[in-house]
């Protein structure tokens, strides 16, 4: 992946690659990442929910059919070869219309390019735009996609009104529910996040997403386990099957670790609730309708080491600590 002047990758599109593979399934129609920096993220997300899915799902070049049209039968590929990404192979979500990154920084926009052409995505299922989210919604935007990614994107409080108004036009309503028709076999929109869990401003979004765009939000945790792996070389053994035996032999495998480190992240999927239709916005969010009171930051003070969370409810120990507003 090429750099840019932003930073390095850094381990939340890492984690969330791996939230997306254990969760294939919220990765479909037109895919939309905010803030996208180099597109590490949105690129392994969509990569690592193809790779996820039956190998039918796979979007496979026909030239490089090399089995003569052999399936699986639905089933998916342990073969790495089948797994990992090429120029000619790239497995993403069959149900993926497109996957656009989006940045304010057009040089970055540019970098970001140059990824998705390493990876080998086929040009009609990913597209890059700037997008500015403390600007107005363009209309075009409203009501058009059925995942939004954004990884560690709520750095400041400030951040918190652009992003969860834009993430509340752009994201598709929920389909109407019926009586005749079963609420499981619908799909609406959905805004994905994934940072770290001590970032307060998470917190903050995830209230204004509640209260200010009535969105329903369901939160969740997980923990990213680093390993720093040192290869073992064994100058002294040619033969490669006496090479793995002695290996097996002494218990050791094939790479030893020299650290190991955790890191633990919070995650969230927002929808929108039924009474919104995709076009009522200006009438039924409570953010534009100035039926909330004025926004503040919030942040946990006392002490212990408390999950933070936005339904705490405050504890009968004064000494565990409290919310407060700043």
């Amino acid at each position: 992946y090429a750099a840019n002047a932003r930073g390095t990758i850094d381990d939340v599109g890492i984690a969330s690659a791996l939230y997306f593979a254990a969760r294939p399934q919220l990765v479909h129609g037109n895919v939309l990442e905010l803030s996208s920096g180099v597109g590490f993220g949105g690129i392994m997300s969509c990569v690592v929910a193809g790779a996820a899915m039956p190998k039918p799902s796979y979007e496979i070049n026909p030239l490089d059919d090399k089995d003569g049209g052999e399936t699986t039968n639905g089933e998916g590929s342990d073969d790495v070869d089948d797994i990992l990404p090429s120029k000619d192979k790239t497995p993403l979500p069959l149900n993926l219309e497109k996957l656009t990154l989006s940045d304010s920084n057009e040089e970055i926009l540019n970098e970001c390019s140059k990824n998705t052409r390493i990876c080998g995505i086929p040009s009609d299922k990913i597209s890059l735009g700037l997008l500015d989210w403390n600007m107005p919604v363009k209309r075009e935007m409203k009501n058009q996609f059925d995942c939004i990614l954004g990884n560690d994107i709520a750095y400041q409080f400030p951040d918190v009104k652009g992003i969860s108004r834009l993430a509340a036009y752009c994201l598709k309503a929920n389909p109407y529910v019926g009586e005749s028709i079963e609420r499981d076999t619908l799909s609406g929109g959905q805004f994905v996040h994934v940072g770290p869990h001590t970032r307060d401003t998470i917190s903050d979004l995830r209230k204004k997403l509640r209260s200010g765009y009535n969105m329903e939000v369901d939160v969740g945790y997980l923990e990213l386990e680093r390993f720093d792996l040192a290869p073992m070389i064994l100058d002294s053994v040619k033969d490669e099957a006496a090479a793995e035996d002695k290996l097996q032999e002494e218990d050791k495998g094939y790479v030893a670790y020299q650290s190991q480190s955790m890191e633990k992240f919070s995650t969230f999927v927002a929808k929108h609730c039924d009474g919104y239709d995709g076009f009522n916005g200006e009438f039924f969010f409570p953010a534009e309708t100035g039926m909330i009171g004025d926004d503040k930051p919030s942040r946990w003070v006392g002490g212990g080491n408390i999950e933070k969370d936005d339904n705490y409810n405050k504890p009968e120990d004064p000494e565990r600590g409290s919310w407060t507003l700043d």
